[in-house]
């Protein structure tokens, strides 16, 4: 009853703290002072760091159900608490690369186990489901990996425990390794009031710098959060109690903390976290991450600095930035859209919003990225360190978020940042808008950015450009995004219709009137499409990247405020 009225506080108290964050979010902010590079250094220092094993032990998910799957993620956290040394292959061309890569690193990868077979569900218990990993040789037993609240639950005890979470489906194989079951949640209904009394009983234990929001049908982030002691919860936008318990941890994080997941409504989800001065980082079907993150390889860095330019005054410049699909799980998953792209050998740079926090959760893949990049260049994926929707940033948050921001593009490289938000409704907003962008102008590695203003599919900016500190902060002009959003409905003469608009744009590099950011939507345009509409523009159209286009704007067009 106690725990029951306590979320209901929660409730109010998130209510309340949801009307000062909005109430501030409109009002001017003066930004604080940029902190140095030594000041800097450290920041995206986001994950602890395990020793990784020398053997690497490899298991495709083919050779394994569901249950096992789940089971064999917990066991994949535990055992990297002493040394990281499962790697799950679930066959996506991401993880199928980087388990062949992670010999080129000087790991040595077991495919067989001891009686030559594939790895599978029985061996990798009967090797690691020893008290050498698992505490007391113990297991949690929950009803299903399908519900999400015994599952989480689970999840956080193997945390705080060091025990190991069993669905009933796989019991026998548990009690047939001697194993000694700790704890049984199958009667329980693990509801949010419990969780919070979990979570405030263990708060020391839990990690202050971020939370994991999964739901039972992804399974990749258990082994990372139980490796980093990470609090793991789930809940729909329109359950209250779900996001008071939501609430309560965010507030519990360091300002600037990630969470890690997704959610079923994207703006109010996304909205909700960035009012706390978090931010958000789609990672709900990323995999290996307990061992990815602490594997001790240099990462690559997107080194394209652009001084100067000089420009053509008889054409119109347009960027072609790539968007959506550049959060970490795309790109672990295989980013296949880039690759694809280098196949089709067409001469015009494409820009790619890209997280720069890459490298913390794996530097194979951000390497193998950059290795395969020519022309193309790479900015921040919105909204810089991670996604945040600026409207709903103040204070502290908004600091600590911006801060964040300039340390992963000072390591990674980038110097544009992308920014999304929804267009605001009246003088008020844009005058607080421009003045959050000052958050970022204030560092010097930062040289401008990409607005990308929902809701007419990023382009309801209609290229207006805002300077700050005498940078640009260029917003989208035509977005390639079918109304529909199916890429089905796709067709050449649709974007032809685009091109057209495009090659009606007239030649003046001395204004913003001769530049144009247009957005490419990944789930309805295809890379063949793309390469359709550049064939369709004229010569007096050229693509340049977002950090030339930075630069042009710069250089050649008045520092003030305007509007095509």
């Amino acid at each position: 009853m106690f725990s029951f009225l306590r979320l209901i506080l929660c409730v109010l108290m998130a209510a309340i703290m949801t009307i000062v964050s909005t109430v501030s979010a409109g009002l001017p902010h003066s930004a604080p002072k940029a902190k140095s590079d030594e000041q800097l250094s450290g920041l995206t220092d986001i994950f602890a760091k395990y020793p990784v094993n020398k053997e690497i032990v490899v298991v495709n998910t083919n050779n394994l159900t569901e249950e096992q799957v789940y089971t064999v993620v917990s066991l994949q956290g535990l055992v990297s608490k002493k040394a990281a040394t499962i790697f799950i292959d679930k066959n996506a061309s991401g993880t199928a690369k980087t388990a062949k890569e992670l010999s080129d690193y000087g790991y040595e990868v077991s495919l067989n186990d001891e009686s030559g077979k594939q790895w599978n569900f029985e061996s990798l218990m009967k090797k690691f489901a020893t008290s050498e990993y698992i505490k007391d040789c113990g297991y949690i037993l929950y009803s299903s990996c399908k519900d999400v609240h015994q599952l989480n639950m689970a999840t956080n005890m193997a945390t705080v425990y060091g025990w190991l979470p069993v669905p009933k489906e796989l019991e026998s194989v548990a009690t047939g390794l001697g194993m000694t079951k700790c704890e049984d949640l199958t009667d329980d209904t693990c509801s949010y009031a419990q969780q919070l009394k979990f979570y405030t009983k263990h708060k020391k234990i839990f990690s202050d710098t971020c939370l994991v929001h999964q739901p039972s049908t992804t399974y990749g982030l258990r082994d990372l959060a139980i490796q980093q002691n990470i609090f793991v919860m789930y809940t729909l936008e329109d359950d209250t109690l779900g996001k008071a318990l939501r609430s309560k941890v965010l507030r519990g994080l360091n300002k600037g903390s990630p969470v890690l997941g997704w959610c079923n409504f994207e703006v109010q989800y996304v909205e909700a976290i960035s009012a706390t001065g978090n931010f958000v980082i789609p990672t709900d079907h990323c995999t290996n991450s307990s061992m990815l993150c602490s594997m001790n390889i240099e990462a690559k860095k997107y080194n394209k600095p652009i001084e100067d330019i000089c420009l053509n005054p008889d054409k119109h410049y347009i960027v072609l930035c790539y968007s959506d699909g550049d959060n970490v799980q795309w790109i672990q998953n295989g980013y296949n859209d880039f690759y694809n792209w280098q196949k089709l050998n067409v001469d015009v740079p494409l820009t790619w919003t890209f997280p720069p926090l890459m490298k913390e959760f794996s530097s194979i893949d951000m390497n193998r990225v950059l290795s395969s990049a020519d022309d193309d260049c790479f900015i921040s994926g919105p909204s810089g360190a991670g996604y945040s929707r600026l409207s709903q940033m103040y204070g502290k948050g908004l600091e600590a978020f911006s801060d964040l921001t300039a340390a992963s593009m000072l390591e990674s490289g980038m110097t544009t940042v992308t920014l999304l938000d929804t267009e605001f409704d009246n003088k008020i907003e844009e005058n607080s808008f421009i003045n959050k962008l000052g958050y970022f102008s204030r560092y010097s590695n930062i040289k401008g950015g990409i607005i990308q203003f929902e809701p007419d599919r990023y382009a309801s900016g209609k290229g207006r450009v805002y300077f700050v500190d005498d940078k640009p902060f260029v917003s989208v002009r035509l977005s390639l995004w079918h109304p529909d959003g199916e890429g089905a409905t796709v067709t050449n003469e649709w974007i032809q219709e685009q091109a057209d608009i495009i090659n009606s744009y007239p030649a003046d590099i001395n204004s913003i009137n001769g530049y144009s950011v247009v957005n490419i939507h990944p789930w309805t345009m295809s890379v063949e499409n793309v390469a359709y509409f550049v064939s369709l523009l004229d010569e007096d159209i050229e693509v340049i990247t977002a950090d030339e286009l930075v630069c042009a704007v710069s250089k050649y067009v008045p520092h003030k405020n305007a509007q095509p």
